[in-house]
């Protein structure tokens, strides 16, 4: 049964919009966000079907990170060297962007390093790696004293075959950083719902009409920054993947505090105080993960397990405390995209896994196509 609205929410929420933006994590509330305070007079709501964002905004891993040495080697054979560079590149930009944007300290924000490991199976990958750090520090010497890439001599045990760190890696609190996002966006005067999911779209008499679970709207402007859910009926570049996640309960896990990337990216792991968050595997189950359905499965599940008890040495000392998973957008290019549907109506997103970093520069960026139409 639709809701009925009252008088006075109808005058809150009107049914005609100059933008409607679907989708209320990072990408989706940066785009109203910006478009809002660009444009003060026309009138901005932002419809979001979960209680906070459904996908990965909110199911994420908490790393703020722009890419291994192995991760841009593996990019670098995907689109060539100078597209690779730009990404990560774009990469750092973009954390830059969203520390400014909502204050490191609202979102715990804590630049502890990353370290990228590489096992006794992978000495091919170690030794091509070492070759690029050179050059990949003197490309991006600009953004920090130190060298971005440093090969790092601390190992977890003696499977380790080598390791890099990367000094400004971070990590945040996903959570607090949606909630500060969506303080910022109601104080510009963009209106928000939750719980509403939109079921049809269609055009009509020069805007576009939204049918959902709790009545209609309609928009000059329509912008479905939905990630990997996408909207069904066009042809996008995309594809949703889906990543498992496990917390365990607090234990001594005896590593130094930041984050930890594995297998070109595959398998990423960090300290959260006495707890170690890891997740990923994907790859073991490429076709399965290929989905926008949550949920978790024992092939993954179990490979995380034996990748903290054996490959890491941590033995059968921790316990689980919390499994989750989210879901990601990836495509056949790994650049973020933003596409025109039809006139009015707009499609943002695909960060590829790494929408703490793109999605909300990214967003602001894709407001200035929205401002030319």
């Amino acid at each position: 049964m639709q809701k009925t609205w009252s008088f006075w929410e109808r005058q809150f929420y009107p049914q005609h919009w100059d933008l409607i933006v679907v989708g209320g994590g990072f990408c989706g509330l940066s785009m109203a966000y910006h478009f809002q305070k660009q444009n003060p007079l026309k009138k901005v709501l932002l419809l979001e079907r979960d209680v906070l964002a459904e996908g990965a905004s909110s199911k994420n891993a908490g790393f703020a990170c722009y890419g291994t040495v192995g991760e841009y080697l593996s990019d670098v054979k995907l689109m060539g060297a100078e597209a690779a560079l730009q990404l990560i590149e774009r990469r750092i930009h973009g954390l830059n962007f969203l520390k400014a944007l909502v204050g490191a300290s609202q979102i715990d924000w804590q630049q502890l390093g990353g370290t990228e490991l590489f096992f006794q199976d992978q000495r091919e990958e170690w030794e091509a790696a070492q070759t690029h750090i050179e050059a990949l520090n003197k490309t991006f010497g600009k953004y920090t004293q130190d060298a971005l890439y440093q090969t790092d001599s601390e190992t977890l045990n003696r499977g380790i075959l080598g390791s890099i760190y990367s000094p400004l890696e971070a990590q945040l609190d996903p959570v607090k950083a949606l909630v500060q996002l969506r303080k910022l966006v109601t104080e510009t005067g963009v209106r928000i719902l939750n719980a509403i999911e939109v079921q049809a779209v269609e055009s009509n008499a020069g805007a576009w009409q939204l049918e959902t679970n709790q009545g209609i709207w309609q928009a000059t402007q329509v912008v479905f920054a939905t990630n990997a859910f996408g909207l069904p009926g066009y042809n996008l570049d995309l594809k949703p993947a889906r990543n498992q996640v496990l917390v365990t309960q607090p234990f001594d896990h005896g590593l130094k505090p930041g984050n930890y990337h594995a297998r070109k990216g595959y398998i990423y792991f960090r300290t959260i105080g006495d707890r170690l968050l890891i997740g990923g595997a994907r790859h073991l189950a490429l076709e399965a993960e290929t989905t926008s359905q949550m949920g978790l499965t024992t092939t993954i599940q179990d490979y995380l397990q034996q990748f903290l008890t054996n490959d890491l040495a941590m033995g059968d000392q921790w316990k689980i405390e919390s499994q989750w998973s989210g879901i990601i957008a990836t495509g056949n290019s790994k650049e973020p995209l933003m596409q025109s549907l039809e006139p009015g109506l707009w499609y943002c997103g695909r960060f590829g896994g790494m929408g703490v970093a793109l999605s909300t520069q990214f967003a602001a960026e894709a407001v200035k196509v929205l401002e030319g139409n």
